[in-house]
């Protein structure tokens, strides 16, 4: 946990309340950097659905084969819509686990 370590020599903690919930009025989180997660991660460029425009999205590799395996089940069963295209037309492009350094 070098994250409280580094954040002390900028502002000392004087009591640490752990909540899921928002930080009350006058308090601050310790931590409000991004985590790398647990989970290997890739940015994908969404298709819309008559394919000239794209959005980014970030997702997990299983939530990836989920979208890839939905799209591929849903649109009609010619060799074009098949999994292997649509993992060509939309690849995942993997997101480094490693946090960079600062």
């Amino acid at each position: 946990m070098t994250q409280i370590t580094d954040d002390w020599m900028v502002v000392p903690f004087t009591k640490i309340k752990v909540t899921d919930d928002k930080c009350a009025s006058g308090t601050y989180s310790v931590f409000n950097r991004v985590w790398g997660g647990t989970e290997q991660g890739c940015l994908v460029n969404k298709l819309d659905w008559m394919g000239y425009g794209s959005s980014q999205v970030v997702m997990t590799t299983r939530e990836y084969d989920s979208y890839i395996s939905s799209k591929s089940s849903t649109s009609s069963k010619s060799s074009s819509n098949s999994s292997y295209d649509n993992r060509r037309r939309e690849p995942c492009m993997p997101i480094s686990m490693e946090m960079p350094k600062v």
